[in-house]
């Protein structure tokens, strides 16, 4: 995510995505390609010194392959976002949980793999209560 696409969130592409009013950084799939640690720390850096928060570190085997079972001091200030299609959630080194968890891509992993009028797609779980998502996503918590 550029400096640019900071400034405003409608032009955030390949770089990293926004979710609500929360950045995050995707490492999965075409989005990973060449990706080094290093690159990851830095980027997670420049969004925190630009918005004061850490933006969500959204991954699966691919950042588990990079971490190489450590936990990474300046991955692990992120909220964490496991990809992982499955029965039971497997948490990188660093992160005591998920935020959230996509449990399916509509086709791999637990039940329910579809959502009435959409059908199949990717599903997620949210670990904690609405105020907690609605802060997360920088919406206003009555």
């Amino acid at each position: 995510m550029s400096r640019h696409a900071l400034a405003r969130p409608e032009s955030v592409g390949s770089r990293g995505h926004l979710y609500g009013g929360s950045p995050v950084r995707d490492l999965v799939g075409q989005w990973s390609a060449g990706r080094d640690l290093e690159d990851n720390r830095r980027h997670v850096t420049a969004v925190q010194q630009a918005t004061g928060r850490y933006p969500g570190l959204y991954g699966g085997s691919y950042l588990k392959e990079l971490l190489g079972g450590n936990a990474d001091p300046i991955l692990a200030q992120c909220w964490f976002w496991l990809a992982e299609y499955g029965p039971v959630p497997h948490v990188p080194e660093g992160w005591p949980t998920w935020t959230l968890w996509q449990y399916t891509d509509g086709a791999f992993g637990p039940e329910p793999h579809t959502v009435a009028g959409v059908g199949r797609c990717d599903r997620d779980l949210f670990n904690g209560d609405i105020s907690q998502l609605q802060r997360l996503w920088g919406a206003p918590v009555p």
